[in-house]
C-alpha cells in the first residue's frame, strides 16, 4: 500500500516495441533512466500515451514488471489498467500488485455512456477488489462523459481510492478538483495535459502525469523548479515553449504515443514499431517535428551535425541499442 500522498512529476511513458512485437526493454530503460535522472518521481505506464488497451496481455504485463524493475527504489510506478470489462482490468491490476507497482490508474468501461452513479459503483467495486491503491483516470474523450465533482468526492472517501488524473482539458473542473482536495492527505490530484502543467501547479495540483518526460524531462522539471523557487515569470516562459511543442505534435494529427515513438526512433532510441494496425510515424514526419522542437527550444538539432548525435544523447545509448533492433 502507498502510505503517503502521491506527488510530483510522474510522466506517462510510451511502450516501445521491437519489430517482433515484444517489449523493447533497452529502449524502455533509456526512457526511464532519462526521466528518473532529471527529477522524475516515477513513471505511469500503459496509459493513453503508452497505448495500453492495444497491447497483448504478454506485452502489458511485461511493461509493468519491467518498469517496476527499472525504476527500482528511485520512485513509483503507476500502472494503467484500462479495459472494456472489469475482469480484464482486474487481471492487469493483479499483475501490477504482484510486480510491486504503487497504484493503478483506470478508466471505467468506455463502450457505453455510464451515468455518475454507475461510475461510482464501478470504481467502488474495483477498489474493493484491488490489492493496491486505485486512481481515477478522467478522460472524457475516451470515457464519453465528464465525471461530476460530487462523484469524485464520494469516491475519495473510499479508503483505497487515492487520487485522480484529470485529462479532460477542462481547467475550470481541474481548479475545482485542486481546491476541493487541497488539504486532503490521502487523495492526489494530477494534471494529465502537458499544455496545462504551469497552470495546474498554480492552482495547487499535487503533480503531473503528461507525456513530456519521454522527450523533454528536463523541461518539465524546470517548470517545477522555477515554480517552487518563486520565479513564476521564467516558469511561465518555459511552459510557453512546452505549449508550442505540443501544439506542433498535436497538429500532426497522430496520437501522441505514435508521434513520440517516431521522434525517439529518429534519435536512435526506439525501433518505431507500433502495436497491431497502428501505422508508425514516417521518418519524414519525425524529422519535421524534431526540427520544430529544436527550433522552439533554441538548441541545435541532431540533424544539424550527425557527428554530434552521440554527444547530444547519452553515451549509454550505444550500449542500450546493442542487439536490440530487429529482436
Amino acid at each position: 500500500m502507498v502510505d503517503k500522498k502521491l506527488r510530483g512529476m510522474i510522466p506517462a511513458v510510451v511502450t516501445p516495441l521491437t519489430k517482433a512485437g515484444k517489449l523493447d526493454k533497452s529502449a524502455l530503460r533509456w526512457i526511464i533512466d532519462s526521466i528518473m535522472e532529471n527529477g522524475g518521481n516515477g513513471v505511469m505506464v500503459l496509459g493513453t500515451t503508452g497505448e495500453g488497451p492495444l497491447h497483448t496481455r504478454e506485452v502489458a504485463v511485461d511493461m509493468i514488471e519491467t518498469s517496476v524493475e527499472l525504476v527500482g527504489h528511485r520512485g513509483v510506478v503507476i500502472a494503467g489498467t484500462t479495459a472494456v470489462t472489469m475482469e480484464q482490468s482486474m487481471y492487469y491490476a493483479d499483475s501490477a500488485s504482484s510486480a510491486g507497482a504503487a497504484a493503478v490508474l483506470t478508466i471505467p468501461p468506455f463502450y457505453f455512456n455510464l451515468e455518475d452513479e454507475e461510475v461510482v459503483r464501478y470504481y467502488t467495486r474495483y477498489a474493493d477488489r484491488c490489492r493496491i491503491p486505485v486512481m481515477i483516470y478522467h478522460m472524457p474523450s475516451v470515457s464519453r462523459r465528464m465525471i461530476g465533482l460530487a462523484a469524485v468526492k464520494e469516491l475519495s472517501r473510499h479508503g483505497n481510492i487515492r487520487g485522480i488524473k484529470d485529462s479532460s482539458g477542462n481547467f475550470l473542473f481541474f481548479q475545482e478538483l485542486a481546491g476541493e482536495f487541497e488539504n486532503n492527505p490521502d487523495f492526489s490530484v494530477f494534471m494529465g495535459k502537458a499544455l496545462l502543467i504551469y497552470s495546474a501547479l498554480a492552482v495547487g495540483a499535487d503533480g503531473t502525469m503528461t507525456p513530456t518526460g519521454n522527450l523533454m524531462p528536463k523541461l518539465e522539471q524546470e517548470i517545477y523548479r522555477l515554480f517552487q523557487s518563486g520565479d513564476l515569470e521564467k516558469a511561465r516562459k518555459v511552459q510557453g515553449k512546452l505549449f508550442r511543442i505540443f501544439q506542433e505534435m498535436n497538429a500532426n494529427g497522430r496520437d501522441l504515443g505514435t508521434t513520440i515513438n517516431g521522434i525517439l526512433s529518429l534519435r536512435g532510441i526506439t525501433a518505431n514499431c507500433a502495436p497491431d494496425y497502428i501505422e508508425p510515424l514516417t521518418m519524414a514526419e519525425a524529422e519535421r517535428l524534431n526540427e520544430k522542437i529544436y527550433a522552439i527550444l533554441g538548441e541545435q538539432s541532431v540533424s544539424d551535425d550527425r557527428n554530434e548525435k552521440e554527444m547530444i544523447w547519452n553515451e549509454r545509448l550505444a550500449s542500450y541499442r546493442a542487439g536490440r533492433i530487429g529482436h
